[in-house]
């Protein structure tokens, strides 16, 4: 299980949607992360983990148990469709074109 438990000290941070995630995705290991909304978005959307409150142990706890009961065997499937730069290369020329523009 990898985690990436981030407490929202500031803005920046709550706003943090750290690398680690991904890669634990590509190397097929679910993850337990901070409930921020970066990160949230990508845990609930893709089913890669949990993102739980830094802080509420119990919460924590109770998430390693279900990821531990549960099998995740398409986690990097999903991370290679989805989160790989030649996957990514259209979103982001298309920013740059709309910057341009």
């Amino acid at each position: 299980i990898g985690f990436s438990l981030i407490r929202p000290v500031s803005i920046s941070y709550e706003n943090a949607l750290p690398n680690k995630i991904f890669e634990y995705a590509l190397s097929n290991i679910p993850f337990l992360a901070s409930n921020l909304p970066e990160i949230s978005k990508i845990t609930s959307r893709f089913d890669l983990g949990f993102s739980v409150p830094y802080d509420n142990i119990e919460k924590q706890i109770e998430s390693i148990k279900t990821i531990l009961e549960c099998q995740y065997k398409e986690i990097n499937k999903i991370a290679l469709v989805n989160f790989i730069w030649e996957k990514q290369v259209p979103n982001f020329l298309n920013i740059i074109n709309d910057c341009n523009d």
